[in-house]
């Protein structure tokens, strides 16, 4: 009977330990903030992350009005990339990337009742206004030269006092400055009517099915240390006449946990990785490079993950060698 309870309480313990050595590590890594924007912040000004963002305004409904509307239907992707270049901010890409992450581990860490899933364009908005001249110059360079017709009623418009409808032609140095104004007038509209927010996704976040398990065992985490540490004082307080007992299987538990929990950093690598590209396929709006780009900062974080996941492991199974020389130490000196 004695020896089956020993058993129990090794499983026990083996359970917990294991438990521990991998809880400390997700907390320090996965689940915190400063860890990915950290990793953000160590590919500020990546060419590619510029380049992507700037396709995704250059060539996205989603984007700051340059696609879609007649006024730039002539401009080329050169000019498009270019423009939106200008109006791009400095540092804006990693702020949206830090915007977005910490909104995720707000809601991982149940601080929040929902991921953020959106892009602030307030920023976006105000260089397009601040750069509007500039781009209505290169927008009424990209149009072919007015017809005769078009010429006409463009004169006729100008002895009526003013032009006001878009000709979407070049009518010649003389009505050049009065183009470009309107030009002008028509993308500050557009910089406008952009919403404040531009979301990545189409619905509305609804919780997965497996949320409410997540929630629980994201509410327990941080004291599975604390138990585990309680019962294994516990053990030894108990046990004040067999400590050598104590400590072989306390021992033999934390040396098995210490073995178990790198596989179990190594089953975590793979589940994060799954859970990171079914993530990005829900997001249509960062194009292929953009995901690759994500899963390089991941990789970052991985990297960091696995390293505090082999220390904590590591102290573990060297834990447990150190009991069991003490219990053995001990059985000899009993002798």
């Amino acid at each position: 009977m004695r020896v089956f309870f020993l058993f129990l309480l090794g499983v026990l313990l083996f359970a917990l330990i294991s438990q521990s050595l991998i809880s400390i590590p997700l907390q320090l890594v996965y689940l915190n903030e400063s860890v990915y924007l950290q990793a953000i912040e160590s590919r500020r000004g990546d060419p590619a992350l510029r380049e992507m963002v700037i396709d995704w305004l250059a060539g996205s409904d989603s984007g700051p009005g340059l696609v879609g509307d007649p006024v730039l239907q002539y401009l080329d992707a050169q000019d498009r990339e270019e423009m939106a270049g200008r109006i791009l901010p400095a540092g804006w890409p990693e702020a949206q990337l830090a915007r977005l992450a910490t909104g995720a581990l707000a809601y991982l860490n149940l601080e929040a009742n929902a991921p953020v899933t959106s892009l602030d364009l307030e920023p976006l908005k105000n260089n397009i206004t601040a750069h509007s001249r500039d781009m209505a110059e290169v927008v009424v360079s990209s149009w072919p030269p007015c017809t005769a017709e078009q010429l006409l009623g463009l004169a006729g418009e100008a002895l009526n006092g003013s032009i006001t409808e878009m000709p979407n032609c070049q009518p010649g140095q003389a009505l050049q400055p009065v183009v470009v104004g309107l030009a002008q007038a028509r993308i500050e509209q557009n910089a406008a009517q952009m919403p404040r927010f531009a979301e990545l996704t189409a619905e509305e976040w609804q919780n997965p099915t497996w949320w409410p398990w997540y929630r629980i065992a994201r509410s327990a985490l941080p004291w599975v240390p604390f138990i585990t540490l309680g019962l294994i004082a516990l053990v030894f307080l108990f046990s004040v006449r067999s400590l050598r007992q104590a400590a072989q299987v306390t021992g033999w538990a934390a040396l098995a946990a210490g073995i178990a929990s790198i596989i179990l950093v190594g089953v975590i690598v793979l589940l994060a990785r799954w859970v990171t590209s079914g993530a990005l396929a829900l997001v249509p709006a960062f194009p292929a490079e953009g995901a690759e780009y994500l899963k390089s900062l991941f990789r970052v974080v991985e990297r960091r993950f696995m390293l505090s996941g082999a220390v904590w492991s590591g102290l573990g199974t060297a834990a447990g060698a150190v009991l069991l020389l003490a219990s053995r130490m001990g059985s000899r000196s009993a002798r």
